[in-house]
């Protein structure tokens, strides 16, 4: 057994106290953060690792002759497990620590502290190589050298991945992984100063106080910089887990990453296929864009019908030279069809969707203004069902509604595409004929007259044979106006009334064309 060393002891059972302090602490503060309890099992076992060794060097006496510093090494296995964990966490990889792994990663450090402490048995941990006074644990057989390799490999690791965060941080995050790195930095220090022989520590492993000095930077980056408190968002958690589709074009114009949404539009692409490769997949509306780098638009995809918000937006480097394009867009689709129902709402008569009387007025602005640059003609038909009230009054007003929008069914079956068609107000309706002269729209009037004349409207139990009466007004003079052949057609469609109904009327200055 080795003399009491009381300076070894006093350091490691001061370092085993500031480890199991930071815990609390970190536990009291930090607990729901992520990765937090992951962090305070790994401060117990360093707390463990440090007094347990530090009552070794004490001289304190145990079961057996190596029973405190063999049970050290439950620490000293646990820490590495804890250090990847943790690791894995703090990235937002935690799909990695699936059940198997995490089993395997739990099980490790159990299963080599029991071969450990069973080794006269089996002789697999020391190999017959154990010294009587040895203050560490050097050299083993086959289990020794294996977790030896496994827990450098699980600290490599670890140190990788916060690499990684450090180097997609920025701002308070990067300084918090600076000083983790920090911390880490030493663990390896450390053990390039023990394979080179120059610890300052003869005769003790050194281990320990290595660990503690990072779990000291990683106390620092909780209290100085607020670690486990204010934690970036990695990508797998934000990216990953928009609803918005999400594609990263090199300079080359090669796939460089998208997210699972994107993965939807392009299920056969891959990371690196050029763009012209993906255009094939993508809609037409979509393709048409792909020189592109400064763009918003919307963009209409059927089967089945969605509407996207699409924008390309350059990536640049400090210089502002371009590196490539990140596009993004948004399905819209509930929002365009709510869009489209309001603006119905706004335009369309409820029962007969037709145009309404406010609507119509600004497409018949707009008309009368291309008219008027174009000088061409255009005329007005306004036209009211003969005797509605007594449809109303014989069958009730539900049938009512249904003559109105059979009525609209066949006003709209007779007119052309350019044709304007609106409900006016009650039984009354209107047209607007661009390109269209008087005689031409009494004409089309005659003819819609005739066919209402001809076609009784069915209902349950009913059939109502209804007739109209039209009035038709043309444009006439340069200085004529909009408003003044709106009176002119109602003047036509009172005349109709007066003259017998079921006819079509056209009013010219104070004179007036009759057609039965």
């Amino acid at each position: 057994m080795n003399p009491p060393n009381f300076i070894y002891s006093g350091l490691l059972f001061a370092a085993g106290l500031i480890c199991l302090l930071v815990a609390l602490l970190i536990w009291q503060m930090r607990r729901p953060a992520k990765g937090a309890i992951t962090l305070v099992v790994l401060l117990l076992a360093l707390s463990w690792w440090d007094i347990t060794y530090a009552i070794f060097w004490a001289n304190l006496p145990g079961p057996s002759p190596h029973f405190w510093l063999d049970i050290t090494y439950l620490g000293a296995v646990t820490v590495p497990t804890c250090l990847l964990i943790f690791a894995l966490q703090l990235n937002s990889l935690e799909n990695w620590l699936n059940r198997t792994l995490f089993v395997t990663l739990s099980l490790e450090p159990l299963l080599v502290t029991l071969a450990l402490w069973t080794d006269p048995w089996h002789n697999l941990f020391f190999g017959g190589q154990r010294e009587l006074n040895a203050g560490m644990i050097l050299s083993g057989g086959p289990v020794f050298w294996a977790n030896l390799v496994y827990s450098y490999v699980l600290i490599l690791m670890a140190f990788i991945l916060f690499v990684r965060s450090f180097s997609r941080s920025a701002g308070l995050y990067r300084r918090q992984f600076a000083t983790i790195l920090l911390g880490m930095g030493f663990t390896w220090l450390n053990s390039i100063i023990f394979v080179l022989g120059l610890s300052p520590l003869p005769g003790a492993d050194n281990t320990p106080f290595s660990f503690t000095i990072a779990a000291l930077f990683f106390a620092h980056a909780i209290f100085r910089y607020r670690f486990l408190d204010i934690v970036p968002i990695a990508r797998s958690m934000l990216v990953d887990n928009m609803s918005d589709g999400i594609v990263v074009l090199d300079a080359h114009n090669r796939l460089v990453d998208m997210n699972p949404i994107a993965q939807n539009l392009l299920p056969q692409a891959q990371i690196g296929d050029p763009l012209e490769k993906i255009q094939e997949r993508l809609p037409k509306s979509i393709r048409q864009l792909h020189n592109e780098s400064n763009l918003r638009a919307e963009i209409a995809l059927s089967d089945p019908v969605r509407y996207l918000d699409f924008r390309i937006s350059p990536i640049l480097d400090k210089r502002q030279q371009a590196l490539g394009r990140l596009i993004v867009w948004r399905d819209i689709t509930e929002l365009k069809l709510l869009q489209i129902e309001l603006n119905e709402l706004a335009t369309r008569d409820m029962l007969t969707h037709a145009y309404n009387r406010r609507h119509f007025e600004k497409l018949a602005q707009v008309e009368w203004a291309r008219s008027a640059r174009f000088k061409h003609s255009m005329a007005i038909v306004l036209l009211d069902i003969d005797h509605f009230k007594n449809v109303n009054d014989t069958q009730g007003h539900q049938a009512g509604d249904h003559v109105l929008v059979e009525f609209v069914k066949l006003c709209k079956q007779a007119k052309r595409n350019q044709d304007l068609f609106a409900r006016w107000g009650g039984e009354e309706f209107i047209f607007l004929l661009p390109e269209t002269e008087g005689e031409q729209a009494l004409q089309f009037a005659r003819r819609l007259c005739e066919i209402i004349y001809q076609t009784p409207i069915h209902g349950e139990g009913y059939r109502a044979a209804i007739t109209c009466s039209l009035g038709v007004a043309a444009s006439s003079t340069a200085h004529d106006s909009l408003e003044a052949m709106f009176r002119r057609a109602d003047h036509a469609l009172y005349e109709a009334k007066r003259t017998g109904r079921n006819r079509a009327v056209l009013w010219e200055g104070e004179t007036q064309q009759s057609a039965p």
